[in-house]
Formats: structure tokens, sequence, C-alpha cells
């Protein structure tokens, strides 16, 4: 979550007066008015796609029709359940020249403000991970750079003294982000990444890739497990004293069946492997169990979805559904490139990177701990080698949107691939590898805005498939 959506600065009053007056003069509104602002002001997103094709009539000649344009916008079925009420309230604003004039400088003073909590964010970013005071220096300078680009642009008169001055007048120092209570955050259940971050914080977005098969969706398995044992152990133990403090977690599976997930998760409860479990290949013991741990499983708060059911748009709706019921929610979505089919605007093409942005957008809004899968890889080097962000599909938008990214990489899963001849030299030196790297997982974290960057040691199962402590 980045400073400007926690200080959620804005004021939709006034950008629903601008538009209200647009729509009301036309042509000569819109020379009034463009003169002070553009579409990228308007912190909501409807507005400011609203404030665009306003704009594309006026610059066609076109005359603007409030009726056809309703009926445009409800048609491409983009936008909130609350659009109709959004709209109706544009057209019974009566703004005068003056007012609008007003509401525009504010919309526009506000949207600097968003940037200046942007080049701030960026800045402490790079001041985490920066290993000497000559990075941290570069850093600055880049932030004076791209602050005086801004400023040549649109002939602005900000500063970069007004970083500082934007964030005091917010009321929240630079590191407030991360003042939050342990009994806010989100814990996985794996030690070792819950010491490395200690915890996770609500409306972040969590990154995990990988190279095909290697396990990242035995990763959100496990942690979506973890989190909904922990909380129903705290349901039990009486320690949720209201419906603010319980927890649900809800899953999104894309290519796996829910039965599938299900007896994935049943074997991490277990112990057993997964296909005994499927392939019905258990004792008597073992099915005593497996019966008592799925008696338990039932009162765990995780909610399966089929992700195959849901387009771009109903997924965030679906999100925005999550959100609004009381306590934390996690989410999980696994394969997040498979959302790339989403293209429906009639403004243009709906992209990959709009709906990454509405995603973390919707998390922060609600609070929503997002950890969602991506694939990566290459289609030139070495599969076997450790991948990087830019090898994430779905290039720029993912691992740019992300708080969190998490790059899964199992040597082991590499190095079984293939086996030279028994009772070769080279047989023997795989063997020895093979013994040292024997269920060794390591998670490298490429990207964290709330602290360090580094690998985390873990240890995968593959019977199950589940990942533990080392």
């Amino acid at each position: 979550m980045n400073l400007s959506d926690i200080f959620s600065i804005r004021n939709s009053a006034s950008e629903r007066h601008v538009l209200a007056y647009l729509m009301l003069t036309g042509a000569d509104g819109y020379n009034i008015v463009t003169t002070i602002l553009d579409k990228d002001d308007f912190q909501n997103d409807f507005h400011s796609a609203f404030y665009e094709k306003l704009e594309t009539l006026v610059v066609l000649g076109n005359p603007i029709l409030p009726a056809k344009i309703k009926m445009e916008f409800r048609q491409a079925g983009v936008f909130d359940v609350d659009f109709d009420e959004l709209f109706d309230d544009m057209l019974d604003q009566r703004v005068e020249r003056e007012e609008a004039i007003v509401h525009a400088q504010e919309v526009r003073n506000l949207s600097v403000k968003r940037q200046l909590l942007l080049a701030a964010d960026k800045l402490s970013e790079d001041a985490y991970s920066a290993s000497s005071e000559a990075e941290l220096n570069l850093a600055t300078d880049d932030l004076r750079r791209s602050i005086e680009v801004s400023e040549r642009s649109r002939g602005e008169a900000f500063s970069f003294e007004d970083v500082a001055s934007v964030v005091r007048d917010s009321g929240i120092s630079l590191s407030a982000s991360d003042d939050r209570t342990d009994e806010n955050r989100i814990y996985c259940g794996l030690k070792d990444v819950d010491h490395f971050f200690n915890g996770f914080i609500p409306g972040d977005l969590l990154a995990i890739s990988s190279r095909t098969s290697v396990g990242k969706t035995a990763l959100a398995t496990t942690m979506a497990f973890e989190i909904a044992r922990h909380a129903a152990q705290r349901v039990e133990r009486n320690s949720v004293s209201s419906p603010e403090e319980e927890m649900r977690v809800h899953y999104f599976i894309s290519e796996m069946t829910i039965d599938r997930l299900i007896s994935r998760i049943l074997a991490i409860s277990t112990g057993l492997k997964s296909s005994d479990i499927l392939e019905g290949k258990l004792t008597e013991a073992e099915h005593s169990k497996l019966l008592s741990s799925a008696s338990t499983l039932q009162s765990l708060p995780l909610n399966i979805y089929n992700l195959s059911s849901f387009d771009d748009v109903s997924l965030l709706a679906k999100l925005k559904q999550l959100g609004r019921f009381p306590g934390r929610k996690v989410v999980f979505l696994d394969r997040l490139e498979d959302m790339l089919f989403a293209e429906h605007d009639f403004f243009g093409q709906r992209n990959y990177d709009d709906f990454t942005r509405d995603l973390k957008y919707v998390c922060s809004q609600f609070g929503i701990l997002l950890v969602a899968t991506a694939q990566s890889g290459r289609s030139d080097g070495d599969e076997s080698e450790i991948p990087e962000l830019s090898d994430i599909v779905g290039e720029g938008s993912i691992e740019q949107r992300a708080d969190i990214v998490w790059m899964l990489h199992r040597e082991e899963f590499f190095h079984t691939r293939v086996i030279p001849p028994e009772g070769t030299n080279e047989f023997l030196s795989w063997r020895k590898q093979a013994e040292l790297i024997y269920q060794q997982a390591d998670l490298f974290v490429f990207k964290n805005r709330r602290g360090r960057r580094g690998r985390i040691d873990l240890k995968f199962l593959e019977d199950i498939p589940c990942f533990t402590d080392k």
C-alpha cells in the first residue's frame, strides 16, 4: 500500500462538480477546465474515464448527449453498481463558471499532493534498499529530476521540499505506514517467513512467482491453510472478541479442480500423500485419520472459488463484496496471468495493467491482503536459473503494483529432470548433489516496500505437496 492509498487524498464532490459543468457547457466549459487539469488528475477511475469521454466528444465536435453517454457506459459494464446514482447526481448539479474553476483547482491541487506522496513513497523504498550513502544520494537526485520534469511538462511550481511538506500536512510520517500493531498483521504460519516480515499488512499485494511446476501453488495453499487454521484456533480459544477481529480466507483456483485442492489441504493437515488421498490408497488407520481431519477442516474459515467463473470485472466486484464484510480478509488468486483476457473497455482495450491497477486499488480500499501467484518464464536462456522480476508473465505490471514480490526456486526440481546413466562418474556426482539439495527450496524476496530483501530457506515436501520451515 503506497502513501497515496493510505491518505486517500481525494475530493469526489469536486470531481463531480467539474464533470457536471462540462456536461452543461460543452466546448466552452472544456476550454476553461482543460487549462487547469486533465484526466489523470481525477482520483476516481470512473470520473477519469468520464472526463476522457467528454473530452473526445468536444475535440471531435460532437454534441454531449447525457442520455446516450449513460447508455454507452452501462453497456460497457465496467463500473460500479453506484454508476446510475453518480450520473444522476452530476446531472442535478448547477455549477457556475467561477465555482467550476474553484473545483477544478481543488482537483488539480489534490492530484499534485498525490504525485508528491508517490514520490516520497518511491524515495522511502529506494532508501530501504540503498546499500550505501552514495546510492541514497543517487535515489534523492532521481527524485529531484522527476519533479523537475513534471514542473516543465505541466508548468507547476512545486519543488522537492514540497514532498516533506505534503507528508507533514497529512499528519503521518513516512514510517507511519508500518506503524501497525501485531494484532492487525497477518501471519502465514511459516516461522522464518513471519520472522522476516513480522507478518503482513491488510491491503498489501504479495506476488509469488516461479517457473512451471516449481511449487508456487503449493506454497499459496500451505499459507492459506495455516492462516485459516490459526483463525479457527483463535475462535476456539475465544480470543476473538468482535466480528472485526475474525479472519476469512478466500481461495480462487485456476487450473486445479476444487477436489484436488481439498485433497492437498487434507494432505497438509494429515501428512498423508495427496495422490493416495485422491486415489483412495489408504490403510484403515490412515482412513480414520483422514475422516477426523476432514471433520476439523469443516470449521476452517476457508472459501474456495473457481477462477474460471469470473472475468476481470466480476472478480473485482466479488472482491468488493467480500471486502464489505466485517473482519480481516485474505484472498489468494492462483495464476494471475490467466486474467490477461480482460479487454472490453469501449474507450480502448482494457489491458492487464489496468486490471492489476484496479486489483491493487480494491484491496487497498477494503483492507484485503491479496496473495497472487504468477508464472515466470524465459523465451531464451536456462529455465533452471533463478528467475528475475522481468521474467514474470504479464511483464511490467504485477511486479510494479505489488508491495512484495517473491521468487520461488527449487534447484532439486531441475536437477532431477535429467539423470545420468547409473554406474558412471556423472551419476555419482549427480547423486551427491541430489542428496545435498534434497527438499531444499529458496524463497527470494526481490521486492519489499516494507523493509529488507533477501533469501529465506524453506523445505519442500513433494508427496503432500507443501512447504515447511527448514
